[in-house]
């Protein structure tokens, strides 16, 4: 990824210094393809960041492949200096779509399966000498403050005076 960011910036500084003739064009198209595949490359990792679990990891690897794919047949037209036909058009454009919602359904689908978790141990919240603040799922024989705080109120462990 870092090797072909370099070698994108080179051939992008180099086609805006217009190193070759006035008439080249290539090395426009040559500089925005790997731009291209940089900007799959950079969606794939930061997808593959945002998530934990190897099926959502696993469809970012997909969605990668289709970036990848969609960005192959877009530049198919475009060196070929041609209009994408009906068909290739089509092709395009469902690769990016199935792209753009395997790469963007995974992060959302690592945040829901996340929210029904619930966690097993006890937390301490607070500590007073030898008196814990415990929140617990367990029910157990120890002292439960069974009223919730009211608007503005907190919960203050401290000394008896």
């Amino acid at each position: 990824m870092v090797g072909l960011a370099g070698v994108t910036f080179a051939l992008m500084a180099l086609a805006i210094w217009a190193v070759w003739g006035e008439d080249a064009d290539w090395p426009w198209r040559l500089a925005m393809s790997g731009a291209l595949y940089l900007l799959a490359g950079l969606a794939t990792t930061t997808g593959l960041l945002l998530t934990t679990r190897p099926a959502l990891q696993r469809l970012v690897l997909v969605g990668g492949a289709l970036t990848v794919l969609a960005v192959s047949l877009t530049l198919v037209p475009i060196w070929r200096d041609t209009e994408p036909g009906g068909t290739l058009g089509k092709a395009i454009g469902a690769s990016w779509i199935l792209a753009a919602l395997a790469l963007l359904l995974a992060p959302v689908l690592q945040r829901w399966s996340a929210v029904g978790e619930t966690e097993t141990g006890d937390r301490v919240l607070g500590t007073l000498d030898e008196v814990e603040l415990v929140a617990t799922r367990r029910p157990g024989d120890d002292l439960v403050v069974t009223d919730r705080p009211r608007g503005g109120e907190r919960l203050v462990l401290r000394r008896k005076r």
